[in-house]
């Protein structure tokens, strides 16, 4: 017992740490909204206190009670003889006022929910704009997918019911003090209610919630990575025909997700049940009270029984609200904690250069590069060292695993070397500015990165300030003008998702394009057309050679038949450099590039 009430706390006070981060910053904001409340409330209940008044006089009785005479001060002001009149009058003032307050209430209430879910939204986006390319490979896709939607979603509902759960607990005050002033001897008994509902059957529901709700959070970002996997997988699930495992991991997933999303519902039901079963218990035991105590006689306390009863039928309500919002912030909190954890997260991040950088003007150079992945005991590149000049192209061969791609990742930063030194112009690119240094290379890799949008969108990808004209340009010389006018809208043909719509061919092209638009310096080809069938290759080296006469270009490649115009071919093997020169160079030596070239062009 002493453990559970131990946990209880201890979970209260993590609770209230979380909240407590989504709202330091709206501390005026939450004031401001609280005092509104505070207001709303007591004109709320003064709107159901003026009920007693025309009950009483309606019935022209000659009640005499410090409740009445409190609200007869405020009645006599007005310029009217009739105190039946003048009560309905009353009713109707402060009627006006309470729903005046009630709207600007809720007004503010809204906009301060609204402000922070923004900003949580913006804040989580920003968190994966900054963050470095480590940090994906590290974490799931889907459970990123998750953080990044569904769990700010589920923390707009925490925020929500929060604030709702602060203008239950104020209205629901001003009621309370609003039946003491009617019946101390009512209220007593609605409070020992109060007491078991909130110790005993709500503190009973929110362990179970909470507990459920932690499992519901967990399966549904499983069910998150099961089926984006197998989205992405769908060509090899087909192919392999094992879409029955893959049903059964995901049918597992959704009968725990769902099981525990039922007791949570269950938790949300009883509590209501409870409270609407309590109010007509405790009005039915009030009036027999008020009878006992006038031996039958009861027509004189009418109006004051009919008053307390419609106070607490707004009561009962709001002290249902508050329970409900307590479970429904228990239920959301696990999505509050995955945001604020990954809000909180210190990500590591790679030293940010300084320097600006806009213009490639000499060489880019590898020296003594040696590099590994985390975790990995053995480097992956050996003390790598080469040099790229401008108007040159080099090409980097070599097996698969051999580094080749790994040196394109070193080169855009998206890990830092272990030894050695990467430098353009004289530059160490660590001290470089990201975006200007970036600025000037274009890239096509080996799977094209295309989006639901039209072929022109994807072409800009982005790009701010280029006209029609200059995607067209681009597109001519990346060889994909001409199969873009004969799609069905040209430029404006809508591409599906991952251009599912688009060949593999067009797709590289697209990209050529793409990176042929932001005119680089530089022109990064990482086993471009390793995956295309020879037609497309084809139509891809056209395109690559054409815009290679533009640019200094760097090709990684498989494929031997795309790199035999390059000024210099690299051979790496096993993290080294082991030969160099030009295919001819290479191919009279009989070594490694010989055996490559026998192998691929066989």
């Amino acid at each position: 017992m002493e453990s559970s009430k131990a946990n209880d706390i201890k979970g209260f006070r993590q609770h209230a740490r979380l909240l407590w981060y989504f709202f330091r910053n709206y501390r005026s904001s939450m004031c401001g909204i609280a005092g509104i409340m505070f207001f709303s409330g007591l004109l709320e209940s003064l709107n159901l206190a003026a009920i007693y008044p025309i009950l009483n006089y309606g019935l022209q009785l000659d009640t005499d009670n410090i409740q009445l005479r409190f609200l007869n001060n405020l009645i006599e002001k007005l310029p009217f003889d009739n105190l039946f009149l003048s009560s309905c009058i009353f009713l109707m003032i402060i009627t006006v006022f309470s729903s005046l307050f009630r709207v600007f209430q809720h007004f503010l209430s809204n906009r301060l929910i609204m402000r922070v879910v923004k900003n949580i939204q913006n804040a989580i986006f920003a968190k994966y704009k900054n963050a470095d390319y480590q940090f994906y490979v590290q974490n799931q896709q889907g459970k990123m997918v998750y953080a990044g939607t569904v769990a700010p979603l589920g923390a707009s509902h925490t925020v929500f019911y929060v604030i709702r759960l602060m203008n239950s607990i104020i209205t629901a005050s001003m009621y309370t003090v609003l039946l003491i002033i009617l019946s101390w001897q009512g209220m007593l008994l609605v409070s020992v209610i109060g007491i078991f509902y909130v110790l005993f059957v709500k503190g009973l529901i929110t362990r179970v919630v909470n507990k459920s709700a932690r499992v519901v959070i967990e399966q549904d970002r499983e069910k998150n990575v099961i089926l984006n996997e197998f989205i992405t997988g769908i060509k090899a699930i087909k192919v392999f025909q094992n879409k029955a495992f893959w049903h059964r991991k995901f049918a597992e997933a959704v009968d725990q997700s769902v099981w525990n999303n039922f007791k949570v519902n269950m938790g949300r039901v009883i509590p209501d049940t409870f409270v609407k079963f309590t109010f007509f218990m405790v009005f039915a035991a009030i009036g027999i009270m008020f009878s006992l105590r006038n031996n039958g006689n009861i027509i004189i306390w009418l109006p004051l029984l009919g008053t307390f009863a419609t106070v607490a039928s707004r009561l009962f309500p709001y002290m249902n609200m508050v329970g409900n919002d307590i479970v429904s912030i228990s239920r959301f909190m696990p999505d509050t904690k995955i945001v604020h954890d990954l809000l909180e997260e210190n990500i590591a991040t790679l030293e940010k250069g300084t320097v600006e950088y806009s213009n490639f003007k000499e060489e880019l150079l590898f020296h003594d590069v040696s590099f590994r992945y985390e975790g990995m005991q053995n480097d992956l590149l050996r003390t790598v060292s080469f040099s790229l000049e401008k108007g040159k192209t080099l090409a980097i061969v070599g097996p698969s695993g051999s580094g080749k791609s790994t040196i394109i990742s070193l080169l855009f930063r998206l890990y830092d070397i272990r030894e050695g030194n990467i430098s353009i112009d004289g530059y160490d690119i660590k001290t470089l500015k990201t975006e200007s240094f970036l600025s000037n290379f274009g890239y096509v890799g080996q799977e094209t990165f295309i989006f639901n949008g039209t072929i022109a969108e994807n072409i800009q990808f982005g790009l701010e300030g280029c006209s029609q004209e200059n995607v067209i340009e681009a597109a001519k010389l990346a060889n994909a003008h001409e199969f873009i006018l004969e799609t069905e809208n040209g430029y404006q043909t809508i591409v599906g998702d991952a251009g599912m719509k688009l060949s593999g061919g067009q797709r590289q092209r697209i990209a050529i394009a793409r990176a042929m638009l932001r005119k680089p310096q530089i022109l990064i080809l990482d086993e471009a057309t390793s995956s295309l069938d020879n037609i497309s290759e084809k139509a891809v080296q056209e395109a690559i050679n054409q815009v290679s006469r533009f640019t200094t270009t760097l090709i990684v490649a498989h494929r031997l038949s795309t790199v035999q115009k390059a000024d210099k071919i690299l051979v790496l093997n096993q993290g080294r450099i082991v030969e160099q020169g030009t295919h001819e160079e290479l191919l009279q030596r009989k070594a490694d590039y010989f055996e490559l070239y026998t192998m691929t062009e066989r």
